[in-house]
């Protein structure tokens, strides 16, 4: 079974995508890295830059960016060393994170997996964000997915 568990946010609305993404940042503790596959430069330290977003979104092709968290805080979950991808792909755009649940402490699978998920679901409401789901790495796998949308399941913690 695998360590890394993966939280989707799918087919997000670019009107939407910063305000995503402008939640999930100040979760975190200590950005290690970024990369992108294009030239475009979309954060300055551990801050957003709305012009970075901008030409993200408005980047006439296919993008990826990827950021390297030192930990990132949901409520009273800390999440160590978290992978966030920002993708732009036609007119669709995706925001994942991943991280290894071997490297939490003193914490259920189950106990995880419901916090994780009450979190998601918040952001969704918040973010009009119609689509997520969170799963055993890749979480596209719906075989594997500790939660689709609203439901949990069909993997039982």
């Amino acid at each position: 079974m695998s360590n890394l568990i993966e939280v989707v946010f799918e087919d997000v609305a670019k009107s939407c995508v910063k305000k995503l993404l402008s939640l999930l940042i100040p979760s975190f503790e200590g950005v290690l890295g970024v990369d992108c596959s294009e030239n475009i430069s979309v954060f300055e330290g551990n801050e957003i830059s709305d012009k970075g977003i901008e030409s993200f979104l408005s980047f006439d092709g296919d993008v990826a960016i990827l950021v390297d968290v030192e930990a990132m805080k949901l409520e009273s979950l800390i999440l160590p060393r978290v992978q966030l991808r920002l993708m732009k792909y036609g007119n669709q755009c995706d925001i994942d994170f991943n991280f290894n649940s071997n490297e939490l402490k003193n914490i259920s699978t189950a106990t995880l997996i419901k916090q994780l998920h009450a979190y998601v679901k918040k952001l969704a409401v918040n973010c009009n964000v119609s689509s997520f789901f969170g799963g055993m790495e890749p979480a596209s796998d719906e075989d594997t997915r500790y939660f689709t949308n609203e439901e949990l399941g069909p993997l039982v913690v």
